[in-house]
């Protein structure tokens, strides 16, 4: 599915892109600067990231930073294998009130 494909869709915008808040110590580190840290679609951009947040948490925000996470190769025994690459979302925000996350 192409990212047009997901724009012509009538389902809300935080789930086509696949919006995840992500809890770590990192993030929640960062919530101390109005910041939250989300794993979204690796085809999704600042834009639709941006209008899902809106949609889902009725907040404008001000400033989206994304980074894409490489895979890693990981062993159990004998067994190798990859872990997923992801693409995570940092947005800034005014104030986290609208967040369910403690401060």
């Amino acid at each position: 599915m192409s990212v047009n494909d997901l724009i012509k869709t009538s389902k809300p915008m935080a789930s086509r892109i696949g919006l995840k808040m992500t809890i770590s110590e990192k993030a929640y580190a960062a919530q101390q600067y109005n910041q939250v840290v989300f794993e979204v679609r690796s085809d999704a951009t600042k834009g639709q990231i941006a209008k899902a947040i809106e949609e889902s948490y009725k907040v404008k925000p001000i400033k989206i930073r994304t980074m894409v996470v490489s895979s890693k190769r990981r062993r159990r025994g004998r067994t190798t294998g990859w872990t997923a690459a992801r693409k995570k979302a940092i947005v800034a925000v005014d104030d986290l009130k609208n967040f369910n996350v403690a401060p």
